[in-house]
């Protein structure tokens, strides 16, 4: 897959499926997949026309290395990652389209994306612009879960109530955070349950100890995760730590993927280190029991 941030015309002669696409969730899915087939009916590229950014300057589900990986999985060939700055953030609709997707073939959005100054563009823009440049385009109606209309926003609040199922059901896989193992304080190894620590650039899950799947080397292991703070132990510096259960090798330096399925209690402070040892094998039992 072809990456650009400029290169508009990498753009040309290409079916485009365009959005902000955090989370790359189901009813993005339908967009990218529209515009894969429609290229290899037609024998051009797929572009994904994205930003680097959520327009809304919200915390994002997805980081944009994390979407890279989505979209190359999902056969888009050409990732156009735009810039969400104040000339962007400036162009009028029309200036937008005129500007970048002139000289495509196929576009395909949301049935309720909005674009260009204070979001005035629509999809009835949309429309028009593709039917005076004799470009193809579908607009892709609302995909629903349980009755609810699925978005990004939706599925960020699942996260933060904790509901990882429902989350997972609209993102077609668990959430997950990456980052790169750093050498911790050395803490679990002295209490039997060593962690591989990250700092996720980016991650929406409230403070608290969590079921995880966590892929090292390309293998998934089952694992317990804790988020945030350390009561019990002072001096501890806040970040994701993940006991990997039957890991034996190093992780220092690598990258890993961090997949939450269900949180299982509070940050606890514990009288003692002994009781903390205590509740980290119940933990680490619930983890060996109830993931697959």
């Amino acid at each position: 897959m072809k990456i650009t941030n400029c290169d508009i015309d990498l753009l040309n002669n290409t079916a485009v499926s365009l959005g902000a696409f955090d989370g790359v969730h189901i009813a993005h899915e339908v967009l990218i997949k529209n515009a894969v087939k429609y290229a290899k009916t037609n024998g051009i590229k797929s572009c994904v026309f994205t930003f680097d950014a959520n327009p809304k300057d919200i915390k994002l589900i997805t980081t944009n290395k994390e979407r890279q990986r989505i979209f190359e999985f999902m056969g888009a060939d050409v990732l156009f990652i735009k810039r969400f700055d104040s000339n962007l953030k400036n162009l009028e609709p029309a200036q937008f389209l005129e500007k970048y997707l002139k000289n495509c073939r196929y576009i395909c959005v949301g049935f309720n994306f909005k674009f260009g100054k204070d979001r005035k563009g629509s999809t009835a823009d949309i429309i028009a612009f593709c039917k005076n440049n004799n470009i193809d385009f579908d607009i892709v109606d609302a995909v629903k879960y349980n009755g609810e209309v699925v978005s990004s926003s939706l599925i960020r609040e699942k996260i933060s109530q904790n509901d990882f199922k429902s989350a997972r059901e609209m993102l077609g896989r668990d959430y997950f955070v990456t980052g790169t193992v750093e050498k911790g304080d050395g803490i679990g190894i002295t209490l039997g349950f060593p962690t591989a620590n990250i700092v996720p650039d980016s991650i929406i899950v409230k403070s608290g100890v969590y079921l995880t799947y966590t892929t090292v080397d390309g293998t998934k292991f089952k694992s317990v995760t804790n988020v945030g703070g350390k009561p019990t132990i002072k001096g501890g510096v806040d970040r994701v730590e993940t006991h990997i259960i039957d890991y034996s090798g190093n992780a220092y330096g690598k990258e890993i993927e961090v997949a939450f399925v269900r949180r299982i209690r509070n940050i606890v402070k514990f009288d003692c280190t002994d009781h903390l040892k205590s509740q980290l094998k119940i933990d680490v039992n619930i983890a060996k029991t109830e993931l697959i």
